[in-house]
Formats: C-alpha cells, sequence, structure tokens
C-alpha cells in the first residue's frame, strides 16, 4: 500500500513542503532547506520564495530579497509581493522593488508571447 512513502519520489519542491508544513513527516527545517535549494537551482519559483520567506524570518535580509528577485522575474507574484511589502517596510529599496516590477512584468510578456 505504500504506507506514506511516496513522498520519496516526488520532486525536491514538494518534499520541502513536507518537511517545512508538517505533512507526512515531522517539520524539520534542516531538511526543508536543501530541498527547496535543489528545486531552486532547477528553476522552481515557489521554492525561490520559500527559501525568500525564510531568510526573512532568519533576519538574512538581503539573501531574502535576491531570492524574492530571482522569483518575481520567473512570474511570481507572491515573491513580487513580498517585495512590495519589504520595500514599504523599509527593507528593500525603491530601486529593488522597480527592478522586481520590470522583472515580473517581462515574465508575463514572455508568457503571452508565441
Amino acid at each position: 500500500d505504500g504506507g506514506g512513502k511516496s513522498w520519496q519520489f516526488e520532486c525536491p519542491l514538494q518534499t520541502g513542503y513536507r518537511y517545512c508544513k508538517w505533512e507526512i513527516v515531522e517539520k524539520d527545517m534542516d531538511r526543508c532547506i536543501p530541498h527547496w535549494q535543489h528545486a531552486a537551482i532547477q528553476g522552481h519559483p515557489q521554492s525561490r520564495y520559500g527559501l525568500g520567506i525564510h531568510e526573512f524570518n532568519s533576519r538574512n535580509i538581503e539573501l531574502a530579497v535576491r531570492h524574492f528577485m530571482i522569483s518575481t522575474k520567473m512570474g511570481d507574484e507572491y515573491s513580487l509581493n513580498a517585495i512590495k511589502e519589504m520595500f514599504m517596510e523599509g527593507h528593500a529599496t525603491k530601486a529593488q522593488y522597480a527592478e522586481a516590477l520590470r522583472g515580473y512584468q517581462t515574465a508575463l510578456e514572455e508568457t503571452k508571447s508565441p
């Protein structure tokens, strides 16, 4: 029957979420983060967003902004909103927010192009 072991064969993004959100396994950020890092390297914007949230909560603000910038330029609206909030709270610069907006718009335009 599998006994809940199917998670072992999922992509790193999903496995990371399972470790971070108490699904199937006990919450374990030390195991979650490497899965998200692997998925981020493979181009998953949601993993970058998750890493950005983790870094922000760990007070690594510059690294959080970098993760959000990368995923925003991949078209991730959650990351764009995170940078907007960081700008409004003084954690990101106006230039970073403007760059994020441009990158997000470019990503949207690329998805609409034939």
